[in-house]
């Protein structure tokens, strides 16, 4: 489904792949927050924006926040699996890069986010 300026998976799938529902939500401004904590006690919190296009992740360890990245220009954000990993996708494209955020939990906290430049400067 499309919301704001980005396609998202509606919210009963989210709660499938988070297995929990979200910890701070407000769909008329179009944020909804999510956390996970693997077995090892990494915790990981994930926030989308859909009017604003943006998406932030943050990684905790032992109540310290490791890792912070927020990036704006979202796209599309979609389920998929590799294996028997479920993944969560998200897409940014700006005019010069794309950027790609690849989430999963089950198993183990993954956070990667990659960035390509597009055309040459």
């Amino acid at each position: 489904m499309v919301v704001g300026t980005m396609s998202v998976p509606d919210e009963t799938e989210l709660l499938d792949f988070f297995e929990s529902e979200p910890v701070d939500v407000c769909p008329d401004d179009g944020f909804w927050c999510y956390e996970v904590k693997d077995t090892q006690g990494l915790l990981l919190r994930f926030s989308f924006n859909t009017i604003e296009g943006s998406a932030q992740t943050v990684v905790i360890v032992n109540g310290v926040t490791v890792s912070s990245v927020c990036h704006e220009g979202a796209t599309s954000m979609r389920l998929s699996s590799t294996g028997d990993k479920r993944l969560l996708l998200v897409e940014f494209k700006e005019p010069t890069h794309q950027t790609t955020l690849k989430l999963s939990w089950q198993g183990g906290v993954s956070c990667i986010w990659s960035s390509l430049r597009t055309i040459n400067l």
